[in-house]
């Protein structure tokens, strides 16, 4: 920040994501397989800088109705208290915008603050999964850790599962269903 061209603070951000070593290994295994990655566009959020081919392609919806289903989606988990909505229920985050509730607000422990964070990448990657039309999302998530209030609770996948089609289930599950004998 600066004041009459003078520099009175400089913070540089928080850099690009960098994957872990688990995913370093794995990734390119999924990738041989056939995963792609899929996306919702929010704004100011970080972007993995991976080659176009790993993205998934908008096989079934164009972009422009793949994104609005993405985010129809997603506006159902923030009302039901899941996704980004965790988020700002804890932050009480209605007035004053995301950014500036967060800076401010000292009530919301950082591992609470994590916690909310993940149940928001937890929404996304749900109500993507749903914007693409894909007919699985697999996840060993079941909410052992964060309770009522996240999306895999099963009162909220049960809503989530009645309202859009989406069927979330184990990577066992998944075997099963794709009738592949061995299990996980």
């Amino acid at each position: 920040m600066s004041v009459d061209g003078e520099e009175i603070t400089l913070n540089p951000g928080s850099g690009k994501p960098e994957i872990s070593d688990y995913l370093k290994r794995v990734v390119p295994q999924a990738l041989e397989l056939g995963f792609r990655f899929t996306k919702i566009p929010r704004i100011g959020a970080p972007k993995l800088n991976i080659s176009e081919r790993y993205w998934a392609p908008d096989e079934k919806y164009s972009m422009e109705v793949r994104q609005s289903r993405s985010f129809e989606c997603a506006r159902f988990l923030e009302n039901l208290g899941a996704g980004k909505g965790k988020l700002m229920n804890e932050l009480d985050a209605a007035e004053g915008g995301l950014v500036q509730r967060s800076k401010n607000d000292n009530s919301v422990t950082e591992k609470k603050y994590s916690n909310a964070v993940g149940e928001w990448a937890d929404g996304d990657a749900l109500a993507a999964n749903y914007g693409y039309g894909i007919d699985y999302f697999c996840t060993h998530d079941r909410a052992s850790g964060a309770g009522s209030s996240s999306i895999f609770h099963t009162t909220k996948l049960q809503q989530l599962e009645q309202k859009y089609s989406i069927n979330v289930v184990s990577p066992k599950e998944l075997l099963q269903e794709l009738g592949v004998a061995r299990a996980l």
